[in-house]
C-alpha cells in the first residue's frame, strides 16, 4: 500500500526520535494527497456507474421477442388403483 512509507516515517519520528527534513514532509504530503484524490475519484466513478431506476427496466427490442409459449396439454385422468367391476 502506498501509505506504508508514510507510516514508517511517522513511526520513526515518534518512536525513534528521528527527524524529518523538508523533502520528507513534502513526500508525505504528496502521498496523502494522491491517496485522497484516488479515493474521491473512485467513489465518484462508482456512483456514476450505478443505473438509475428508469434505466434499469428491461427493454424489448422490435423483432427480438420470443414466440409465446404453447399452452400445456390437458391433464389426463389418473388411472384407478382397483380394476373396474365387470358386469
Amino acid at each position: 500500500m502506498s501509505v506504508n512509507p508514510v507510516f514508517a516515517a511517522l513511526t520513526g519520528l515518534v518512536v525513534l526520535g528521528q527527524s524529518l527534513g523538508l523533502a520528507d514532509w513534502l513526500a508525505i504530503a504528496a502521498i496523502v494527497t494522491a491517496n485522497a484524490v484516488s479515493v474521491s475519484t473512485a467513489e465518484r466513478l462508482a456512483s456514476a456507474r450505478q443505473p438509475r431506476p428508469a434505466e434499469s427496466a428491461p427493454v424489448a427490442l422490435v423483432g427480438s421477442a420470443a414466440p409465446p409459449a404453447s399452452p400445456a396439454p390437458p391433464a389426463s385422468p389418473a388411472p384407478s388403483a382397483s380394476p373396474a367391476p365387470r358386469a
